[in-house]
């Protein structure tokens, strides 16, 4: 039973993968030349090896390359010795095996990883992963690694969504499942102890969460204790699930709940763009987007977020400009040709937004329902003009 709970805290863990903990000190950062000094060439096939076998499904790289006593020393630092801490190491170590399943568990049906570079951090060097999640979103992996006897180990890694490391969140869930240190629950949630009540409804709370039950998950956490339900892994844990359920008043709620409690740390960034958005807060959207560039180093994908925002913004001079900028850092990532498709459309621009549409049919094997785009809202004048309906031949 023990290691179907800690298995239970690991699995409920993943998505703080983007969660927060202690920001002061989850994020190192150097510049990529940094890490440039160093003989990147090996991390470099192995990040891209790695890539490949993520977005095909295959964990085995994940596996035999994650580092788990060196995890697990992070997980359980500072934690007094007993019998039980010592069951703990030996269930998380078999939880942990298959560790590289449990994060393609929590992945959207249309992921897709890109390497994007490496460089610093904590003094290894770490592999900067854009995770691409469609519908539900983009976030951003930074793998941890060292070398030892000639291979690269994965020590750990960092989730810029929510700025916390994995063994962190994973700490924060082990303490209310097993609570082995008072003081350090104390710190975490403002409770004393974790009751059986607390300790099955979080329980529960994972299992609905790895089964993808997000409606339920949330019915769930309205039943938690209010310092439980109000805790900073609980207020990012709704968040990401309310996200999921693709309820979107149950998002912006969570969103507007996350603000209160971490809308001036420039870390959250990447968490909050979207409750900006909501709120019609350009300035502050942008100004999101600016930390997030200085956390990441900077992506195609967030200049097409900066794209999305002037399009927002009925800005459709920028939004052109920040969209091509987005497709020449990387001509294959999608969202920022529909972005230029639009402010194309908006602007008049027939014949580029024409051209839009082929790129999306020959890149990205699109087909389109002519008839059913030149009704769409806004796009009427654009399906009467001759650029269309040349095109519209061809179909």
């Amino acid at each position: 039973m023990r290691h179907l709970v800690l298995t239970a805290v690991l699995l409920a863990a993943l998505p703080l993968a983007t969660l927060h903990a202690d920001t002061g000190s989850g994020l190192v950062l150097s510049s990529p030349a940094a890490a440039g000094q160093q003989d990147t060439a090996g991390h470099e096939q192995f990040a891209r090896e790695l890539e490949a076998g993520l977005n095909a499904g295959e964990t085995a790289l994940f596996n035999r390359a994650f580092d788990q006593e060196r995890f697990l020393a992070r997980v359980l630092n500072g934690l007094p010795e007993s019998r039980e801490l010592e069951q703990v190491r030996d269930g998380m170590r078999q939880g942990l095996s298959q560790v590289g399943e449990a994060v393609l568990q929590r992945m959207s049906d249309d992921y897709a990883f890109k390497y994007l570079r490496a460089r610093e951090r904590n003094g290894n060097l770490a592999l900067l992963y854009r995770v691409d999640l469609g519908d539900e979103g983009l976030n951003y992996m930074e793998l941890e690694t060292l070398e030892q006897g000639g291979e690269l180990r994965i020590v750990d890694w960092y989730d810029h969504a929510s700025a916390q490391t994995y063994s962190e969140a994973v700490r924060q869930a082990l303490l209310v499942a097993l609570p082995l240190d008072r003081g350090a629950l104390e710190r975490v949630f403002g409770i004393n102890k974790a009751d059986d009540k607390t300790v099955s409804q979080f329980l529960e709370l994972a299992r609905l969460q790895r089964e993808r039950r997000f409606d339920e998950w949330l019915a769930g956490y309205e039943k938690l204790t209010p310092k439980v339900r109000d805790s900073r892994i609980m207020v990012l844990l709704r968040v990401f699930n309310a996200n999921s359920s693709g309820d979107e008043q149950a998002y912006r709620e969570a969103l507007a709940a996350a603000a209160q409690q971490f809308g001036d740390r420039p870390e959250m960034a990447l968490l909050l763009v979207d409750h900006y958005l909501y709120n019609g807060e350009w300035a502050r959207a942008h100004e999101a987007l600016d930390n997030l560039n200085r956390y990441t180093g900077g992506d195609a994908a967030i200049d097409g977020m900066r794209a999305n925002i002037y399009l927002l913004a009925e800005d459709d001079a920028k939004a052109l400009t920040w969209a091509q900028r987005a497709i020449d850092g990387d001509a294959d990532y999608e969202e920022p040709y529909w972005t230029r498709l639009q402010a194309n459309v908006n602007q008049g621009r027939f014949e580029a937004a024409v051209t839009d549409l082929e790129v999306l049919e020959q890149r990205f094997a699109y087909e389109f329902d002519v008839e059913q785009l030149a009704s769409l809202d806004g796009y009427q004048a654009f399906g009467r003009s001759a650029a269309f309906r040349e095109w519209a031949r061809g179909q």
